[in-house]
This record gives structure tokens, C-alpha cells and sequence, in this order.
């Protein structure tokens, strides 16, 4: 980061983010929430 003029103590991780990218918000929201169906929390509790 360093290399391009970024301080590294200012970089946030964020590996929750997950964004929906589609031609249309309508799409991105169908791409959400077929995401969503496909996701188990039970195996997030163990």
C-alpha cells in the first residue's frame, strides 16, 4: 500500500462486504436474494 501512496494503518478490512452487481438494480436485487436462499446459518453457529 505503500508503493501507491497509502498508509497502511489507515486500510480497513471488510470481509463481510459482498456487493450484487447486475445490469439493473432489479437485477442486482434478484442476484441478492437468490444469494440469500443459498445461505445455511446453522453452519455459521458452529
Amino acid at each position: 500500500m505503500k508503493s501507491v501512496g497509502h498508509n497502511p494503518d489507515h486500510v480497513k478490512v471488510l470481509p463481510g462486504i459482498s456487493p450484487f452487481i447486475g445490469s439493473t438494480e432489479a437485477e442486482a436485487r434478484a442476484l441478492h436474494d437468490e444469494f440469500n436462499e443459498l445461505t445455511q446459518p446453522e453452519y455459521s453457529l458452529h
